[in-house]
Order: C-alpha cells, then sequence, then structure tokens
C-alpha cells in the first residue's frame, strides 16, 4: 500500500482540475478531469442519469458511489453505496429501478488499460477507506476481491488519490477524515 508520508507528498502538491458544468449548475451533470491522470470523474443527480449513461466515456471499467435519499435515512449517517464495472453505463443501469439514492460519482478509466480488475481493486480500497472514516453507512454487502500485479496496484494507489482529491469537489466527504 502506499506510505502515509507519499499521501503527504502528493497531497502538497498543486493540481489543475478542469470542472465541466454541463449546464452551468453546480450541482448537476459535470466533469472533472486532471491532466495527465488516466482517468475521468462525472457526477449527476440522479435526475440527470439517462444524460449521464449516454456519455461516451462510460462504456469504459471504472467505480461509482451511489448516495441515499436523506428521507429513507434510519440512523444519523448518510448512506452510501460503492461499486464497480466493466462496462459503466450498463451498471448504472441496472441501478435505476432502486429507489434509495438520488445522487452518483462515477470514475472511469480512460481506456481499455483500465480493467474490470483495476475496478475491483479501487471498490475494495474505497469500500475499506469508507468504513474506516465512518462519515458514511455503507450499503454495501460485499466487496470484490482483487489480485493485481505490484505495478498495477502503485498504479491504483495514485488513481485512488486522485479520487479523494475529486470526490469534495463533487460534493461529497465520504473519504474526509472526520
Amino acid at each position: 500500500g502506499t506510505s502515509m508520508e507519499t499521501i503527504k507528498v502528493q497531497q502538497t502538491n498543486p493540481t489543475n482540475i478542469t470542472l465541466f458544468l454541463q449546464h452551468g449548475d453546480a450541482k448537476g451533470l459535470r466533469k472533472a478531469l486532471i491532466p495527465v491522470w488516466n482517468g475521468k470523474a462525472f457526477a449527476a443527480p440522479r435526475t440527470e442519469l439517462d444524460e449521464l449513461l449516454a456519455i461516451q466515456d462510460l462504456t469504459n471499467a471504472g467505480v461509482y458511489i451511489l448516495f441515499a435519499k436523506p428521507e429513507l435515512l434510519s440512523g444519523e449517517k448518510p448512506h452510501a453505496y460503492i461499486g464497480q464495472a466493466e462496462v459503466m453505463c450498463d451498471r448504472l443501469k441496472r441501478h435505476k429501478t432502486e429507489e434509495f439514492w438520488t445522487s452518483a460519482v462515477v470514475f472511469v478509466g480512460n481506456d481499455s488499460s483500465f480493467t474490470v480488475a483495476h475496478a475491483r481493486y479501487l471498490e475494495r480500497q474505497l469500500i475499506v477507506e469508507a468504513k474506516e472514516i465512518g462519515r458514511f453507512t455503507l450499503v454495501n454487502v460485499k466487496s470484490s476481491k482483487a489480485k493485481l500485479p505490484e505495478a498495477d496496484c502503485a498504479d491504483m494507489d495514485t488513481f485512488l488519490f486522485r479520487i479523494r482529491q475529486l470526490l469534495p469537489l463533487l460534493g461529497s466527504d465520504i473519504l474526509v477524515p472526520i
């Protein structure tokens, strides 16, 4: 895994992030890009799911987080579901009928070098981290097992760092330590 020292070094590096608001609305469909990062991030309210699904990049593998409707919560903590997919748009379509969520944040690889094994690795790490931090109650039952070569694990730790960096910009503190 990545040492805390490495993470600290990365966190002090200035980062250029492009945030594109599809309709000029900070809560609507948006896309986040970081130069020289092998990923793309998207966030959208459930009401704009069809528009999100139409994005070409969503045919790639990746990870996603669905955030729950506050009125369905029984406890104090908000609920979230963390998942992974080989073809992101197909997986999100299957969540269309589920009522519990109101918004989604999606991270996909830029190309076919980002595989479902990478997505499974990220999903597992995100679930572990989100549970450790404890801001949200996860609706997940289990996470995928993922075996990756050491070099790929290092790449995915960098990808994970970008996810941590982008989530607050995309409206979620799920990975922000309390």
